[in-house]
């Protein structure tokens, strides 16, 4: 009769050993992958804080999904695998934590955005508030009356903003040009991008002659050489705060999502979000 050799104990333990550091190795790994969900508008920024982060903590790794907040809220909602949201708005965060996806106190306002319209040509010297009759804190606030004159509807054939009914920023643009009685007007002439980099990519490719963008793309499109025609922020009193908020996700939280959490709160962190072009809450 054969029998076959059995290994002994020594072989066995350390295959066993070696078997167990494999998957703990494999689970640490993976515990140091972080999800993120962003929203379009704060790509070029998140960028930035996601590689200084990185650079700080060995082995982590941002797995990041940039599209509107309305998109990303939704996929949350229907058990996207996130650990973290960066919102575009307070609104979707708000309903994340209504709904029992977020606890209310792993969530807080980030940054504020600031809305404006670009001109990818030169508009007319009156577009933004005349330096002589301002002072430098709203010198570059856009007219209204301008917008509402004949030469502004013959120089703008096609103005672009982000999708109102899932994008902030686009909400916020509808809302200013009702607040300012100019929505009548520009209501038919209006093409809509999902999110607020498609609206500006409308205006860089010429299919839109002017479009809302935030302040952090028009500081995004000095830094890639891009930065053409003008730039007029909208009054802050012209729409709602644009409150944008991070939240945790309850699901698959690690210790390592939690730190990039913390991180984001930063003092360091909040200086670069400012210069991105955002105000502070």
């Amino acid at each position: 009769m054969n029998f076959k050799a059995v290994p002994s104990t020594p072989i066995l333990l350390a295959v066993c050993t070696g078997l167990s550091l494999l998957f703990l190795s494999i689970f640490a790994q993976a515990d140091k992958k972080i999800n993120v969900a962003v929203a379009s508008n704060f790509k070029a920024c998140f960028n930035q804080l996601a590689l200084e982060y990185e650079q700080q903590v060995d082995g982590v790794k941002l797995q990041t999904s940039f599209a509107s907040s309305g998109q990303l809220a939704a996929m949350i909602s229907r058990g996207a695998p996130y650990q973290l949201f960066l919102s575009a708005d307070s609104a979707r965060v708000d309903a994340l934590i209504k709904n029992k996806h977020v606890r209310p106190e792993d969530s807080f306002v980030y940054a504020q955005g600031l809305l404006g319209l670009w001109f990818a040509d030169k508009p007319a010297p009156q577009a933004c508030s005349n330096n002589k009759r301002s002072n430098k804190a709203d010198k570059h606030l856009l007219d209204s009356k301008w917008l509402s004159s004949k030469q502004a509807q013959v120089q703008i054939k096609r103005l672009s903003m982000a999708n109102p009914k899932h994008a902030p920023y686009g909400l916020a643009a509808q809302q200013a040009l009702q607040n300012l009685g100019l929505w009548p007007i520009w209501k038919s002439k209006t093409v809509y991008g999902q999110n607020v980099a498609q609206s500006l990519q409308f205006v860089l490719s010429g299919s839109a002659q002017a479009g809302f963008i935030g302040q952090a793309q028009w500081f995004e499109l000095a830094a890639h050489n891009k930065q053409t025609g003008s730039f007029c922020l909208l009054p802050q009193t012209s729409y709602a705060a644009i409150k944008q908020k991070a939240a945790l996700i309850n699901t698959n939280q690690t210790e390592a999502a939690l730190d990039f959490f913390k991180f984001l709160q930063t003092k360091s962190s909040q200086r670069r979000i400012k210069a991105c072009g955002y105000s502070l809450p």
